[in-house]
């Protein structure tokens, strides 16, 4: 009867617009990229990243271990997640310029749905590049967040201090403090259009940090720490936001 498939047409319309509202009510996904710090240049055939000269030891695989940890966490939060490596070699070419070097690292936040057809967002919300300290005096150590206020990254300076107060309180929870973040200009990080941070986790140079990094159960603490921080970050900018 013709009755019956208006009440039909009517079920289907009305779920149909369920839907549709649920999904305007869906928040976006935050959107970050994390970059392990350095990697292994094939230019010159060597890693690039600060080393324990006692030990061998090099930064770039723990800030890649610890990456990968991070993505993990932050993926399961919801968040929608990109490296700028994934493997042992310093970034690819993202910016075609014939050369493998730090402007990739800025390059693919900066214009991610460039470089990601199918990425979240144009452009990443947060950039977070891990890496380990180093110093000539050995009994340095301890956690150091870092960021710019220069250039393109001058417009999200307040953000990324945030983000980087977030991050090292986190980290100091587990680690000794070295320094309270603080600005670092003149560098490739002038070039993030988007809040960041720079995170120096530990002392490579110092026995008791690189002990502590060295175990894969504190690498975890550590990627926990971190995705906690940008989520809380996340968190307490939308709710700062008007609607």
């Amino acid at each position: 009867m013709a009755w019956c498939s208006l009440v039909r047409q009517a079920l289907v319309l009305s779920a149909l617009l369920a839907v549709l509202a649920l999904g305007a009510g869906r928040e976006e996904p935050l959107v970050v990229v994390i970059d392990p710090g350095h990697g292994w240049d094939p230019a010159t055939g060597g890693y690039t990243g600060a080393v324990n000269r006692y030990t061998g030891d090099h930064e770039d695989e723990f800030n890649l271990a610890i990456a990968l940890r991070l993505e993990r966490e932050l993926r399961q939060a919801g968040s929608a997640v990109y490296l700028t490596r994934r493997d042992r070699y310093v970034p690819p070419d993202y910016d075609g310029d014939g050369l493998r070097n730090n402007a990739d690292r800025w390059y693919l936040p900066n214009a991610l749905g460039e470089v990601v057809p199918r990425a979240h967002k144009p452009r990443a919300d947060a950039y977070v590049s891990l890496h380990l300290n180093a110093s000539p005096k050995l009994s340095r150590r301890g956690v150091t967040v870092v960021y710019s206020s220069a250039f393109r990254a001058a417009r999200h300076r307040e953000q990324s201090q945030a983000l980087a107060f977030e991050i090292y309180r986190e980290l100091t929870a587990h680690l000794k403090p070295s320094a309270e973040p603080f600005t670092v200009n003149g560098l490739y990080f002038d070039k993030l259009a988007l809040p960041h941070a720079i995170v120096e986790a530990a002392f490579i140079t110092n026995a008791a940090d690189l002990a502590w990094i060295r175990r894969p159960e504190n690498q975890q603490l550590a990627a926990e720490a971190v995705a906690r921080a940008v989520l809380r970050w996340w968190r307490q900018r939308a709710a700062a936001e008007p609607d």
